[in-house]
């Protein structure tokens, strides 16, 4: 992977530089391992994190599949998720079964990576059903996420798990520990603040996690829980008792500008005079009274006589009200997705990069200003995440777009051929 290409994966949430160095031999391992992979480490260590960034490093090249709810998880729902996976990549011409198609990718040196996170949910024998089936086609890359105990259990019912590469994640380090706090406060939900970090504060945690990430969350929510409770029971306490305090301090003055009887009263009852005295005399009230269908609606300044404010019941069956109308406003293309709507489902484009980031994807479009006429790119939903995939031009078959791609800067030389069938498909599945 070269190093602009890593710009584009947010590897922020591995925190330390050896884990850092995990992530890279696994992304290794997949291009060079036929054995089945185990990423393992404490719960609350990270693997789902790592797997989660594995995936979005991975499917900038080759197709993806990530299961992290296996407990009802079958053998066929497998099967067809790595169908339509191998089918969402549009390089394969249509084929009669998966074996098929896993036979095509590994003639053609291509690879489908199938993850699959709390793998100690599966039965007895699933994960070596499945480490064998991945021997069988060398297309199939296959890794599990297992904590320590759940290894030692699954090692007795599943024996080719003995065959496998692990990649163990640590755990943090003080050092380590201190950046994870930094980066807990960019987040949205801050469950520290920045100023708050000290290394008091990290040697307790510290002791208390053992530089596990997961229960380091736990602590401090559980921190941030007690003290938001505390905070919220003195504010309502406070409030109360000022509010009381000023009630009976200023009454004298409430009662006396008639503040006391709107706010801790009610307003008045106004009722509406059906026969007025001829000679009532004129008075200016800082309100204008509608009657409409017996009901009192009150506005500012206007004035008013009595004498002439008496409406006969068709007056006050006339007034009506009119609906207010909502405009709805017109949704506005933020993509190219009806320009790939507009292609031939049989020809094909490149597809750069998928990124979960819009301002990456912008900047690189702002960059490569010279290919801006061929450069496309849409917006998707895979698995409930928000996706842009950047695609380049429309050719008429796979190797004319093998061919453009030795013309495309180095960022994009893995750069992958795909029908227009499968991108329009997704963007319909995404709508």
């Amino acid at each position: 992977m070269t190093t602009e290409e890593q710009d584009h994966i947010d590897t922020q949430g591995l925190i330390s530089l050896e884990r850092t160095e995990k992530f890279d031999l696994l992304v290794q391992l997949i291009s060079t391992q036929r054995e089945a992979l185990i990423v393992c480490g404490d719960k609350g260590i990270g693997k789902t994190t790592l797997l989660e960034i594995l995936e979005k490093n991975q499917e900038q090249q080759r197709a993806v599949c990530f299961f992290q709810e296996t407990n009802l998880l079958s053998f066929g729902d497998i099967k067809k998720e790595l169908t339509l996976a191998i089918k969402a990549q549009g390089s394969i011409p249509d084929a009669e079964s998966l074996e098929d198609m896993l036979l095509f990718y590994a003639e053609h040196q291509q690879k489908i990576v199938l993850i699959l996170d709390n793998a100690g949910q599966l039965p007895s024998g699933f994960i070596d059903k499945l480490i064998k089936y991945s021997l069988k086609y060398p297309a199939i890359r296959m890794i599990f996420a297992l904590t320590k105990k759940e290894l030692i259990v699954k090692s007795k019912t599943d024996v080719n798990i003995d065959n496998c590469y692990f990649v163990e994640i640590p755990a943090l380090e003080k050092q380590g520990l201190d950046v994870f706090l930094k980066i807990l406060t960019q987040l949205p939900d801050v469950l520290i603040a920045e100023t708050a970090i000290n290394d008091k504060l990290v040697n307790k945690l510290y002791q208390q996690t053992k530089g596990i990430p997961g229960k380091i969350i736990s602590e401090l929510q559980q921190q941030t829980n007690i003290r938001f409770k505390w905070q919220k029971g003195l504010v309502f306490t406070s409030c109360l008792m000022v509010g009381t305090a000023l009630v009976y301090l200023y009454k004298p003055v409430l009662v006396q500008n008639n503040l006391y009887q709107q706010f801790f009263i009610g307003p008045p009852q106004i009722k509406a005079v059906k026969n007025p005295p001829q000679n009532s005399p004129k008075r200016l009230i800082k309100s204008e009274i509608k009657v409409i269908e017996n009901k009192v609606i009150e506005s500012e300044n206007q004035s008013i006589e009595e004498t002439n404010t008496t409406l006969n019941s068709q007056e006050l069956h006339a007034i009506t009200i009119k609906p207010v109308t909502k405009i709805k406003k017109q949704r506005v293309a933020v993509d190219d997705r009806q320009w790939v709507l507009q292609q031939s489902p049989k020809k094909y484009t490149l597809q750069l990069m998928v990124t979960s980031k819009k301002k990456a994807l912008l900047n690189i479009l702002k960059k490569y200003k010279r290919l801006q006429k061929s450069l496309k790119y849409v917006q998707v939903t895979r698995k409930n995440k928000r996706l842009y995939i950047l695609l380049y031009g429309s050719f008429s078959t796979t190797k004319v777009a093998q061919k453009t791609v030795r013309t495309l800067p180095r960022l994009f030389k893995q750069a992958w051929a795909k029908q227009f069938k499968a991108i329009q498909l997704e963007i319909k599945k995404s709508a």
